[in-house]
């Protein structure tokens, strides 16, 4: 999305907060997207920025989400032997609360001996749409496990694609149903395939929720706005729980820094510097 298309999603989305009562949210944008100085107490030299809200639900703001998510999952799966895609589905609901009903039922699934028999740990995150039939919260996770069932045994590999095939049918299976009793529903899907370490990151790490896809939306968005703000849609678990920010520092020193010189955690307000140097 291009910078200039976000900031007009933003201001659509504030004006439609606006509209819905919902003031305290659309101020939250507000200061979002205001052109700063920051200088580089390395070498000096003065850059221009704009200001980030950093609202998960905020258009403009979300692509440098994705980007932070996309970091920690990478760092994740480097350290996996099996990395394992996974999604998850429930039913539709206009009731916002479906997306805390979601990452609970994640964690009671986490509980269930066919995951703690087979899966190490790994890195979840959530994606919330609307397409006009209520609100469509999914799970994507990136897990360590060579072979995610408990019932089914794993194929012989050397005993042809045929017999892989069913045997991978029945693990599907076996997860859907699972899946299916801990959510009370049959309308779930349930979706596994093996990515390699290249692509698997880009399949997890989604945006939390477009801000095309909230002005869309013929529902009221505030309510599910404010689960969005106190709802942790990213998780990290089993071997991997705890280690978010330890991937989050590995991707910093990473990350360029000042455009001019390269180095890194060096940039502070321009107005700061020019009062100290008064």
């Amino acid at each position: 999305m291009e910078a200039c298309e976000a900031a007009q999603l933003r201001e659509q989305l504030r004006t439609r907060l606006e509209e819905e009562g919902e003031e305290d949210l659309a101020e939250k944008l507000s200061r979002c997207g205001e052109e700063i100085g920051l200088t580089c107490t390395h070498c000096g030299e003065e850059h221009a920025v704009l200001t980030k809200c950093k609202r998960k639900w905020c258009p403009a703001c979300v692509r440098f989400i994705a980007g932070r998510r996309a970091a920690r999952v990478r760092g994740a799966v480097e350290e996996m032997q099996w990395p394992l895609f996974l999604t998850l589905t429930q039913p539709n609901s206009t009731d916002p609360e479906a997306v805390r009903t979601l990452r609970q039922s994640f964690g009671k699934l986490r509980h269930r001996k066919l995951w703690t028999s087979r899966t190490k740990g790994g890195v979840a995150s959530i994606e919330v749409t609307n397409t006009g039939n209520g609100w469509h919260p999914h799970l994507h996770a990136v897990i360590d496990c060579e072979w995610l069932a408990h019932k089914t045994p794993p194929p012989v590999w050397n005993r042809g694609s045929e017999h892989v095939r069913e045997r991978c049918k029945g693990a599907q299976e076996e997860l859907t149903t699972v899946w299916r009793k801990i959510i009370k529903s049959d309308k779930a899907i349930v979706w596994v395939k093996r990515c390699n370490r290249e692509t698997i990151t880009q399949e997890v790490v989604k945006y939390s929720v477009k801000g095309s896809d909230l002005l869309d939306s013929p529902d009221p968005i505030g309510p599910m706005i404010r689960i969005l703000e106190r709802t942790r849609l990213i998780t990290t678990f089993g071997t991997f729980f705890g280690r978010g920010r330890e991937f989050d520092a590995k991707a910093k020193e990473a990350s360029p820094g000042c455009e001019q010189c390269g180095e890194i955690g060096s940039m502070i307000p321009t107005e700061v510097v020019r009062y100290l140097i008064r």
